[in-house]
């Protein structure tokens, strides 16, 4: 029998995962995936031993949290090669996403990939959280990187407007992880995520300010 992962193709993981998206937006998302292979070889965006899965580790995974995403403004903190940020931008070019990330070589290559798909809905910031004030505060910010709960909301806390949501995709989620939270936060949902292909644990935590 031939094994779930040598014949898992975007559309099909797409497909086992209830996301359906036009052909242009699919031809975006193959694009995205060899910028990123092209690029790794000279600025180790990511890991070498992640890119041999990366429609499952990188893309599948990211658009796992599809169904999170809330409100007009979105921004990625620690986004690194647009993980999820890009390719949720992608896949919802009606939303607005900003991109996050300190790294100078993540950001170029972000800026080139929205060039080059002509992405009017990104934006790239190149800075650290703590000192990105923005204009205008986010409805959702979204997390991937951070190692815990209590640091994402303390540093990421100042971008969200009073009703705007959190969410922190996680592995295993720790329960003293959940409950060191700053005391001004709930969390609201703790979603178990489906990726195909992939035989790792993945959780979507949604968080909200207390009203």
């Amino acid at each position: 029998m031939t094994h779930p992962v040598k014949t898992l193709s975007l559309t099909s993981g797409l497909d086992q995962m209830g996301l359906a998206f036009e052909p242009a937006i699919i031809d975006q998302l193959t694009r995205y995936m060899l910028l990123l292979k092209k690029w790794n070889k000279a600025y180790n965006l990511i890991s070498k031993n992640s890119e041999t899965q990366l429609l499952i580790r990188h893309i599948l995974d990211c658009l796992s949290i599809s169904k999170y995403i809330e409100g007009e403004r979105i921004i990625d903190v620690g986004t690194g090669p647009g993980l999820p940020g890009l390719l949720l931008a992608i896949t919802q070019p009606e939303k607005t996403f900003s991109l996050l990330d300190s790294n100078g070589k993540k950001t170029r290559f972000l800026i080139h990939v929205a060039s080059e798909l002509s992405l009017k809905n990104v934006e790239v910031e190149k800075r650290r959280v703590e000192t990105y004030y923005p204009s205008q505060q986010y409805d959702l910010v979204v997390t991937r990187a951070f190692s815990s709960l209590k640091l994402m909301l303390e540093r990421c806390g100042h971008l969200t407007t009073d009703h705007g949501l959190f969410v922190a995709m996680k592995g295993v989620v720790e329960q003293d992880d959940v409950s060191s939270i700053p005391s001004q936060f709930e969390v609201i949902n703790q979603d178990l995520l489906e990726i195909p292909g992939l035989d790792e644990t993945r959780h979507a935590v949604v968080i909200r300010k207390k009203q």
